[in-house]
């Protein structure tokens, strides 16, 4: 006869405020930021000169260049004339 499973209880993760965690920014080079974001070290570049990306003399900060990716990515989306509206939703 087989044993019946232990029941595991799992606590409930605590609400947290969005964006409440402060930490250092890390600072990385073209290469580990490109490695990152999926990307080559050229478009990473190409970014910068565009002044979506912004590099100090520290480098990138991690944090801020994923925030700005994301951002360039969904106004890009929103300019799309391939971009199809909702159909029946408010």
């Amino acid at each position: 006869m087989a044993k019946p499973a232990k029941e595991v209880m799992l606590d409930p993760l605590p609400r947290r405020p969005w964006r409440t965690v402060e930490r250092e920014p890390e600072w990385v080079s073209s290469g580990v930021l490109a490695v990152h974001l999926d990307m080559t070290r050229q478009n990473v570049a190409r970014l910068t000169a565009d002044g979506i990306l912004e590099r100090t003399s520290a480098g990138y900060n991690l944090d801020d260049s994923r925030r700005r990716y994301i951002r360039h990515l969904r106004e890009e989306y929103r300019k799309s004339p391939r971009r199809c509206p909702r159909q029946g939703q408010n």
